[in-house]
């Protein structure tokens, strides 16, 4: 007859406890914001102070426009606002004294007015002349060059958030719901080890085509390692859940995918 088989039978006994559920996603990372900075003025570049690739603060002045015959224009708008002024002072007090009619008292003032208007927009073209930061991050590029004669509106510089990343993945319909704003997420960036980030938002409408949802997580990045537009992994902490701990080894799938024991 045949040989006899000896078999090893083990038994192994697993209580139910708590083991905590993560979630897995992939996505990109994003800067915080991005910013592109427009000439409020039309004027030829004299002067770049900002380089490309480096940090800025807000208020750094990036470059500077030819003032042209401005400086000139205020100084006549000043003196001008000085006559002006003194008209209308000598109406008043002659309108004190009954010596000075209704009429020419609103046009004194009316001549005032305008000086002033006049002179507060040469100086804000003056202003315009020199185009700092807005905000501080990191210089990505710079669309213009020195010499260069630009328009009003005309693009001048990118600047990116860097010091925090806006990571976005998307996480699956049935997933969505186990995660909230606030979870703490490890986030494996590619060829960069992992960093601690949490949920800012999560989107409230699926996309349509892959039936995702797109959860944003705000990571801190202060030492700017991380660049915007790598693709990242996350793994989200979904809290816990009651379930038995076994070793695949006494798993077994089936031919219509259900997960048995042995």
């Amino acid at each position: 007859g045949e040989p006899k088989q000896n078999f090893t039978v083990s038994a192994v006994r697993v209580s139910n406890q708590q083991v905590t559920r993560v979630v897995r996603a992939s996505g990109v990372s994003k800067p915080k914001f991005e910013m592109t900075v427009s000439a409020k003025a039309a004027g030829q570049i004299i002067n770049m102070n900002a380089v490309a690739g480096h940090e800025v603060q807000a208020g750094d002045v990036l470059l500077r426009l030819d003032k042209g015959t401005l400086v000139e224009q205020i100084d006549a708008a000043k003196a001008n606002l000085e006559v002006t002024k003194r008209r209308r002072e000598i109406t008043e007090r002659l309108a004190k004294q009954n010596f000075s009619a209704p009429l020419e008292q609103a046009e004194r003032a009316a001549a005032y007015a305008t000086a002033n208007a006049s002179l507060r927009q040469l100086e804000e073209q003056l202003f315009d002349t020199i185009i700092a930061a807005p905000v501080s991050g990191y210089l990505e590029i710079l669309h213009v060059e020195k010499g260069e004669r630009v328009r009003r509106d005309t693009a001048i510089a990118t600047i990116l958030g860097l010091d925090r990343l806006s990571v976005v993945v998307a996480v699956p319909q049935n997933e969505v719901a186990q995660i909230k704003i606030g979870t703490k997420v490890t986030v494996e960036i590619a060829g960069n080890g992992s960093r601690s980030g949490i949920v800012s938002r999560i989107a409230a409408k699926s996309n349509p085509a892959t039936r995702t949802f797109d959860v944003e997580i705000d990571l801190p990045n202060q030492d700017h390692k991380i660049r915007a537009g790598v693709s990242v992994e996350a793994t989200i902490n979904a809290g816990t859940l009651p379930a038995f701990a076994m070793s695949p080894a006494h798993l077994s799938v089936g031919e219509n995918g259900d997960l048995t024991a042995k």
